[in-house]
C-alpha cells in the first residue's frame, strides 16, 4: 500500500505483488516445500483479486484478473484444504463454479452451509473463512453466483437471483452425503438478497445468516463515496 500514490497505480501495484508471490511459490516448489508454495499461491490469488477492486480498465481486464486469481487459488487448494472438491452447479445454460469442503471427521450424511459472496467477494475468500464452520462439523459449499467471481460474465449481477439457490438445492438433492434436513445458507452483502428470497421459496433451508445485507437502499445511496457507487452501479 505504501507504493500506491494514486488510484491509477492500484491495479499495477497489486498485480506486481502477485507476480512476486508466484515467483516465491516456484522457489518453494523447487525446494520441495509444497505447503509453503501453496500459501504463496493463495497470497498471489488474493493480490490479483484485490487488483480488480479499483480499476478503470475494460471489462476484459477485470475478467482476466478474476480468472487469474481463481486459477492460482485452485492450485493451492489440494495442499491447504483437505476434503475439498471443485464442483459445478447447472444454472440455465451455464455451470456455476464452486468448492465443496467436507468436515474432516464423522460420516455422512453431513449438514451443509451454502455460501453466496457479495458483489466483489469470491468463493475463494469465503472458502478461506470456512475453517470454524468445518471444525463445527458442517460442510461448506462456496459458490460464485452469476455476476461474481468466475461467473462474472454469465449474467449481470442481480440481487433477485433466488433461482441460484433453487439450482443449488436441486444439485444437493442428488448427493447422498448431504443431510437434506440440515441445510443452511449464508449471504454476504448483496449475496444476502438471493439467500433471503431462496429461503422464502424453499423450506429445505432451515436457517439463514446475513452479513452486512443491503437494507432499505433508498436511505443511503446519496451517502456513498464515488468508488462504492461505481461498484454498485
Amino acid at each position: 500500500l505504501s507504493s500506491i500514490r494514486s488510484l491509477d497505480e492500484w491495479m499495477i501495484a497489486w498485480t506486481r505483488l502477485g507476480q512476486q508471490w508466484i515467483a516465491m511459490a516456484r522457489r518453494e516448489d523447487i525446494a520441495g516445500r509444497w505447503r509453503h508454495g501453496a500459501l504463496a499461491r493463495r497470497h498471489a490469488a488474493m493480490c490479483y483479486h484485490a487488483a480488480h477492486f479499483i480499476t478503470a480498465a475494460d471489462q476484459k481486464t477485470v475478467l482476466m484478473l478474476r480468472s487469474t486469481a481463481a486459477g492460482f487459488f485452485s492450485q493451492a487448494v489440494p495442499y491447504l484444504y483437505e476434503m475439498t472438491e471443485r464442483i459445478f452447479i447447472p444454472w440455465k445454460e451455464h455451470n456455476l463454479p464452486g468448492y465443496l469442503r467436507r468436515p474432516p471427521e464423522g460420516g455422512s450424511p453431513f449438514p451443509v452451509l451454502i455460501v453466496l459472496n457479495g458483489a466483489t467477494t469470491t468463493k475463494e475468500e469465503t472458502l478461506i473463512w470456512s475453517d470454524p464452520i468445518v471444525a463445527a462439523g458442517w460442510a461448506v459449499l462456496a459458490i460464485d453466483w452469476p455476476g461474481t467471481g468466475e461467473a462474472t460474465a454469465f449474467a449481470p449481477l442481480d440481487g433477485a437471483g433466488e433461482g441460484v439457490i433453487v439450482a443449488i438445492l436441486r444439485e444437493l438433492a442428488r448427493d447422498p452425503r448431504i443431510d437434506q434436513e440440515r441445510i443452511a445458507a449464508l449471504g454476504f452483502s448483496l449475496g444476502a438478497t438471493p439467500v433471503v428470497r431462496g429461503a422464502e421459496r424453499d423450506p429445505r433451508i432451515s436457517a439463514i445468516v446475513l452479513v452486512t445485507p443491503p437494507f432499505d437502499p433508498p436511505a443511503w445511496p446519496a451517502l456513498l463515496d464515488p468508488l462504492m457507487a461505481r461498484q454498485l452501479l
